[in-house]
C-alpha cells in the first residue's frame, strides 16, 4: 500500500522522489521512501518536514531555493532541491507524519487539481497508517489483525458513506456472531444506508456518554431489560460503541441479536477500533 502511495505523490508531484515520515510531536519514528536507495532514506530535508508538519494544507514550493524559509536550509543545499511538496497526514485527531516528494527539477505545473488530489491521497494514506497501527496494536494484545487490516483497506476504498458504513457494521456482526448492525449518524441516531431502527435508549446512551455498552442478556439486564424498544423488537444481545473522530461524535455503531451471547472483551475492543476506521473515513466522505 505504502510504495503505491508513495509513488502517487511522486507523480501528481512530477517529483523524482517520495518519503512518507512519521512523527510522535517532533520525534521521527519511522519512515518509507519510494524512488531510491536504501542507505538515501535519510536524505530528505527535514526544514520542509517540520514546515509541512506545522501546515494544516499540501504545502507545495515550485522553487525550494528562492523560498525565503527554505532556500538557506543547509538540507535543502546540499539536496539541490528546487520543487518539492509536503503533505501534512492528519488520523482524524492530531497530525501523525507528513509526506514529501521532491525533484532537483522545477516543476510550476501543481494546481488547483493536483492540491485536491492530493488531499485525497494523503487521506487514504493516513487509513492506511491507522490501519497498520491498529493492525500491529491488535496482533501485540492477541487481538483481530488481519480482520481489522482488511476492513481498513476496504473501508479506505469505499467510495460513499453507505457503503463504508456496510462495511464496518457487517463485520461487526461477523465478528460479534449477531445479527444485524446499524451505523446511526449525529444526534438524531439517523440509520445510514437504511430504515431500519435500534434500540433508542442503548444508542442514546452512548451517544451522549462516548462510552460503549455491551449487553449479553437485555432483557434480564437492571438498567435496560425494561425498556419498550427492547421488548417489542425481541432483543437479547446488544452492543454499541461511538464513532468519534477529530474530538467530535459522529454517532454510533450498534450491533444486535434475538439471543444472549457470551462477554468476549477482545471481539469488544474489536468492534471499537471498526468504529474508529469508519469515523476517520467518514470525515473524508
Amino acid at each position: 500500500v505504502m510504495p503505491a502511495a508513495l509513488a502517487g505523490f511522486a507523480e501528481l508531484a512530477e517529483a523524482d522522489r517520495a518519503f512518507l515520515l512519521l512523527y510522535d510531536g517532533l520525534k521521527l519514528t519511522d519512515r518509507a521512501f519510494w524512488g531510491m536507495a536504501a542507505d538515501e532514506a535519510d536524505a530528505f530535508s527535514s526544514a520542509l518536514a517540520y514546515k509541512a508538519l506545522w501546515s494544516d494544507e499540501p504545502l507545495w514550493v515550485e522553487d525550494v531555493g528562492a523560498d525565503v524559509d527554505l532556500g538557506g536550509r543547509a538540507s535543502v543545499q546540499a539536496l539541490a532541491l528546487r520543487s518539492a511538496l509536503g503533505v501534512p497526514l492528519h488520523d482524524g485527531e492530531r497530525t501523525i507524519g507528513v509526506v514529501l516528494a521532491d525533484s532537483r527539477r522545477a516543476n510550476p505545473r501543481f494546481g488547483p487539481a493536483e492540491r485536491e488530489s492530493v488531499r485525497a491521497l494523503a487521506a487514504h494514506t493516513a487509513l492506511a497508517v491507522g490501519a497498520a497501527r491498529a493492525r500491529a496494536a491488535a496482533a501485540a494484545a492477541g487481538g483481530d489483525a488481519d480482520v481489522l487490516w482488511a476492513l481498513a483497506l476496504a473501508v479506505a476504498g469505499a467510495p460513499d458513506a453507505v457503503t463504508a458504513a456496510r462495511l464496518v457494521a457487517d463485520a461487526a456482526v461477523a465478528r460479534l456472531g449477531a445479527e444485524r448492525g446499524l451505523v446511526l449518524r449525529g444526534a438524531d441516531l439517523e440509520t445510514i444506508g437504511g430504515d431500519e431502527r435500534p434500540s433508542g435508549t442503548v444508542a442514546s446512551w452512548v451517544w451522549e456518554h462516548g462510552e460503549p455498552v455491551q449487553l449479553l442478556d437485555a432483557q434480564t439486564d437492571g438498567d435496560f431489560q425494561a425498556q419498550v424498544s427492547i421488548l417489542a423488537l425481541g432483543l437479547r444481545a446488544i452492543t454499541a460503541v461511538p464513532i468519534d473522530a477529530g474530538g467530535t461524535r459522529l454517532g454510533v455503531l450498534y450491533v444486535d441479536a434475538r439471543y444472549a451471547t457470551d462477554a468476549d472483551p477482545v471481539a469488544l475492543r474489536t468492534v471499537g477500533k471498526m468504529a474508529d476506521l469508519l469515523g476517520a473515513r467518514l470525515q473524508t466522505l
